[in-house]
């Protein structure tokens, strides 16, 4: 194991003074055990969990459809899971690096797969064949009304029509489970706490008795989680997460421990909700001053103003591009910024 590292800028406080090697599962107390998996990205780990009881073993996320990852669950499945059976897996949402081996695990296992029905129903949509020409369209459209360019925007539609690559199958069917019932997992019940923004409806968990916050991405020690605005999409990401942070705060007490998806598990968790309010707080402010002036500007435009503090590699544009039109919306739907259609292109500037 290795020990955490402690950046200056940091303001959480780690659980624990160690990393766990990739693959490697360590028990961190009340038959929890943290397991790191790698991804194949600059964001090079995804934080798993597994919960032991008597009767066998729950595991929480899955990991993303990577050779490495999938050669660490063989080992678990030959050495850990020899004795004692998995019996319940449970997802938290359908990104690739959660959902990517649900359904090479499940059948495996021979279990069903928890999850909320609309993390379900929106991985099941961009793993349907039949339904790849409409949603490219609409992504024509909405790269076209960002302003992007024909070979800019020919390059977007490669990478987002990559989900099946990234999880090359999904369970036939769930378990389906909501936000604010129970469920029971490990030898406990767990509450399911609901998050929006980040995805349709992520499922994170919550024991009271283990004192324990399974945050999923919806709450990062260091790190912000992308908040996009997609194609078809009339809500207002960007409100849905900030109400989701205030209602985590009203159910989830301060002396959690909160395990995240990615860094490590922390302690002040109130603390952290605070940060990240501020966080967009200060992103509005930015995408003011960066329409300060103008008679009008692109998203796209907007995205090189509001990330202008970083360079953004190609792979980048996707989801800075799809945080700028969520910001943007929340703010055109605030009355704080007009929208104006020039052709088929989006014009914002301060209203």
């Amino acid at each position: 194991m290795k020990a955490a590292p402690r950046a200056k800028t940091v303001t959480y406080t780690p659980a624990h003074d160690f990393i766990p090697e990739p693959g490697q599962a360590a028990d961190i107390g009340g038959g929890m055990h943290w397991l790191r998996m790698p991804l194949p990205f600059e964001l090079n780990h995804i934080n798993l969990w597994l919960m032991e009881s008597r009767s066998g073993w729950t595991i929480v996320d899955t990991g993303f459809n990577f050779q490495e990852t999938q050669a660490h669950w063989d080992a678990l499945f030959d050495r850990r899971f020899r004795s004692k059976a998995v019996e319940t897996i449970f997802v938290t949402h359908f990104h690739p690096d959660h959902f990517g081996l649900a359904a090479m695990l499940s059948k495996r296992a021979g279990v069903t797969v928890q999850m909320t029905q609309a993390e379900y129903d929106i991985a099941h949509s961009l793993s349907d064949d039949a339904a790849m020409p409409k949603l490219e369209q609409q992504y024509r459209s909405y790269y076209a009304e960002a302003g992007l360019d024909d070979a800019l925007r020919n390059e977007m539609i490669a990478r987002r029509f990559g989900y099946r690559k990234m999880v090359p199958a999904i369970p036939d069917s769930i378990k389906p489970v909501k936000p604010g019932n129970a469920v029971r997992l490990g030898g406990g019940e767990w509450k399911i706490v609901g998050g929006y923004g980040h995805c349709p409806e992520h499922a994170c968990l919550y024991s009271p008795e283990r004192k324990i916050f399974i945050s999923g991405d919806m709450v990062l020690p260091s790190i912000s989680p992308n908040i996009s605005l997609y194609p078809g999409s009339t809500g207002d990401p960007v409100g849905a997460y900030l109400d989701s942070l205030l209602a985590i705060e009203k159910q989830i007490p301060d002396d959690v421990i909160v395990l995240p998806s990615h860094g490590v598990p922390f302690t002040g968790l109130h603390r952290r909700l605070g940060e990240l309010r501020e966080h967009h707080m200060r992103r509005f402010e930015r995408l003011h001053e960066v329409l300060s002036g103008s008679a009008g500007k692109t998203a796209f435009e907007a995205m090189q103003g509001l990330f202008a503090h970083r360079e953004l590699k190609s792979g980048d544009v996707f989801f800075a591009l799809g945080e700028t039109l969520a910001h943007l919306m929340h703010e055109v739907q605030r009355g704080k910024v007009a929208k104006t259609m020039n052709g088929g292109c989006a014009l914002y500037s301060r209203a």
